[in-house]
């Protein structure tokens, strides 16, 4: 993958599945708190979320892309989960959808559907899974992609205080180590994560002579529900020159539970939001 970090998948996945639910450290490890930031996401996680999110993307040479997506998660209690991201802006790319799927115990699988071609290609190289996603500091892989535990020891190095919109939060400051064998391009990170909800507040991952490859930092956070969702993020890709803004716009459930075939990569050409009652 291009910047070596996962972070932002948390986030992208569902950005209501980070809960308020969470308990003070009291004596666990970094491990076991990364772990719980990881599986955060199943207090809320089951079944059915809708969410509409915009990306900013700021280059080097002061360019910048807008895009606009309606975004479709499903999850079932085990761990089988799933997420579809619809492009409805701009003009150009509408209609473009980008597929994940992951089985427990698995990577996840990705796809891409582009209508002018009108059929989806599963991503499997390292080079397709590690493109930029809509021209943003994100990798495709990133956007598909949940779990650090899995590739990253941490240990818990002390806390801190960090500021979110204006409002201070207590953070654990966890230093993370690729283990032997992990498919990490940056064999480092510090993270940041929210005593009281397990978020990944900020997070920075490091090239193996120590310099800083690719930074994260929750720019704002709201209620779902009854609890702490992320509505704002910035990533910062900074071997490309690219930093990138997500603002998530509206959050809500579906009417109805969606049909499974919603996730079948054979049917991305037919889907159709609208029709589908997830857009007005």
């Amino acid at each position: 993958m291009r910047t070596g970090m996962r972070f932002v998948g948390f986030a992208l996945a569902c950005a209501v599945l980070l809960s308020s639910a969470g308990v003070q450290s009291q004596g666990l490890t970094g491990d076991e708190i990364l772990a719980r930031s990881d599986v955060s996401g199943e207090i809320l996680g089951l079944g059915d979320f809708l969410v509409t999110l915009s990306f900013e993307s700021r280059y080097q040479d002061g360019t910048a892309v807008a895009n606009r997506f309606l975004g479709v998660s499903h999850r079932e209690e085990g761990g089988r989960e799933a997420l579809l991201l619809y492009f409805l802006e701009p003009e150009d790319v509408l209609g473009t959808i980008f597929l994940s799927r992951t089985e427990p115990g698995e990577d996840a699988r990705l796809w891409l559907y582009l209508p002018a071609l009108g059929s989806s290609k599963e991503l499997v190289s390292g080079s397709e899974r590690g493109g930029s996603f809509a021209g943003s500091s994100f990798s495709f892989e990133e956007i598909g992609a949940r779990s650090l535990a899995s590739d990253f020891a941490a240990k818990l190095v002390g806390d801190e205080t960090v500021d979110v919109g204006g409002t201070p939060r207590g953070a654990y400051v966890l230093l993370l180590t690729a283990r032997p064998g992990a498919d990490v391009l940056h064999p480092a990170a510090t993270l940041w994560v929210d005593k009281e909800t397990w978020i990944t507040l900020r997070a920075e991952s490091r090239r193996s002579d120590g310099s800083l490859a690719s930074t994260m930092r929750v720019l704002a956070l709201g209620e779902f529900e009854g609890d702490t969702v992320i509505t704002g993020l910035e990533s910062a890709d900074l071997e490309e020159g690219v930093t990138t803004t997500i603002s998530f716009l509206d959050e809500r459930r579906p009417g109805v539970p969606l049909p499974l075939d919603t996730f079948a990569p054979e049917a991305l050409a037919s889907f159709d939001p609208v029709v589908a009652g997830l857009l007005p």
